[in-house]
C-alpha cells in the first residue's frame, strides 16, 4: 500500500505543478518502444539523442541488455552471459550496466558492441567474491555503481570509476572499501563528477539512512526535515541542486525535498499538498525543473 501511495503522490505533484508553468512547456509526443520477440522490454535510461537502453526479460526468466537506436534494437549480451543489463547511456553513446557468466560477474560498458568488463575495476580475487553493477555515467565518462561481497557479513557499497581506476565512495563513518560496515547506495552523478545517494549511519545517528552528496571524494550528510529520521537523494543537476525525499514525524511519512547550498526545502509543503500522504522527487534538470 505504501508503494501505491507514493506513486499516486508523485503523480499529484506533477499535476499540481503543470498549471503554474504550463505556458512555458513545449508540446511532447509519447512513443512506445516496439515489442521484441516475446520478451518484455524494460527501459532504464536514455540520452539527449533519444537512444534508449534497458533489458529484455524473457519467458525463461533471463535478462539481456539492449540498446535501442534509430528504431533498431541491438542486443548487448551474448550467449556466454547468463545475465546482462544496461542501466544508463551518455550523450557520447557509451552504455554502462553489468553482466555475469558462469565464471565471473562484472560492471560493464559498451561503446557500440557487446558489453565489456570495466577493467581493472577489481582484482581477480575480488571479482570472485563480488557482485557489482554500473548504474550511471556522465558525458566525461565517469561512472558510478554499487557492489557487494558474496558473503552475508559485508554490506552493499558504492564505487566511482574513472580512467581505469576504481574507488570506494566511502560512508559517513569514514570506512572505505569492502571492510566498511555501513551500506551506501549511489543514485546519480552530474557533469562535474559530483555524486549523490544514500548511506546508513548519518552524522547524528547510526540507526538511520541519510542522503549524501560527494564532491572531491568527501561525503556530506544532507540531513532530514525537522522531526524526520531518514532521507534519500535521487538526483542532482550540474549546479549541485539535489532532490529526493525526507521522512517527517519520525519515519511515518516521506515528503519530496530539495537541497540547495546546505538548505532543505519541503516541496510537498511548499505546494500545499496537505492531503497527500507521501511523496518523493525523482529527478531535476539543469533549469531547476523537478
Amino acid at each position: 500500500m505504501q508503494i501505491i501511495r507514493r506513486f499516486v503522490s508523485a503523480v499529484i505533484l506533477l499535476a499540481f505543478d503543470l498549471p503554474i508553468q504550463a505556458q512555458n512547456f513545449p508540446r511532447y509526443t509519447a512513443s512506445i518502444l516496439p515489442r521484441y520477440n516475446n520478451d518484455v522490454v524494460l527501459a532504464s535510461g536514455f540520452n539527449n539523442r533519444g537512444d534508449v537502453v534497458g533489458s529484455f526479460y524473457s519467458l525463461d526468466g533471463s535478462f539481456s541488455a539492449f540498446l535501442y537506436k534509430d528504431g533498431v534494437y541491438q542486443n548487448l549480451g551474448d550467449s556466454s552471459m547468463i545475465f546482462s543489463s544496461a542501466n544508463a547511456i551518455n550523450d557520447n553513446g557509451t552504455v554502462v550496466g553489468a553482466f555475469s557468466t558462469v565464471t565471473e560477474g562484472s560492471p560493464a560498458f559498451s561503446n557500440g558492441g557487446l558489453l565489456q568488463p570495466l577493467t581493472p575495476t577489481f582484482t581477480d580475487a575480488q571479482r570472485n567474491r563480488l557482485s557489482a553493477t554500473a548504474t550511471r555515467i556522465n558525458n566525461s565518462g565517469q561512472i558510478v555503481g554499487t557492489y557487494t561481497a558474496n558473503t552475508a557479513d559485508l554490506p552493499r557499497r558504492s564505487f566511482f570509476y574513472e580512467n581505469g581506476q576504481f574507488k570506494d565512495i566511502g560512508d559517513f563513518r569514514g570506512y572505505v572499501g569492502t571492510e566498511g560496515v555501513y551500506s551506501t547506495n549511489v543514485s546519480d552523478i552530474n557533469s562535474n563528477g559530483n555524486v549523490v545517494g544514500t548511506s546508513w549511519g548519518g552524522v547524528d545517528t547510526q540507526n538511520s539512512i541519510h542522503a549524501f552528496v560527494s564532491a572531491g571524494g568527501q561525503l556530506t550528510d544532507l540531513g532530514v526535515l525537522p522531526g524526520g529520521l531518514n532521507s534519500g537523494a535521487a538526483a542532482l543537476n550540474d549546479s549541485g541542486v539535489v532532490v529526493g525525499y525526507s521522512s517527517v514525524n519520525g519515519n511515518q511519512r516521506d515528503h519530496a525535498v530539495l537541497w540547495d547550498n546546505g538548505n532543505i526545502t519541503d516541496l510537498q509543503e511548499l505546494m500545499g499538498l496537505s492531503l497527500v500522504d507521501s511523496s518523493s522527487a525523482v529527478d531535476i534538470n539543469n533549469t531547476g525543473a523537478v
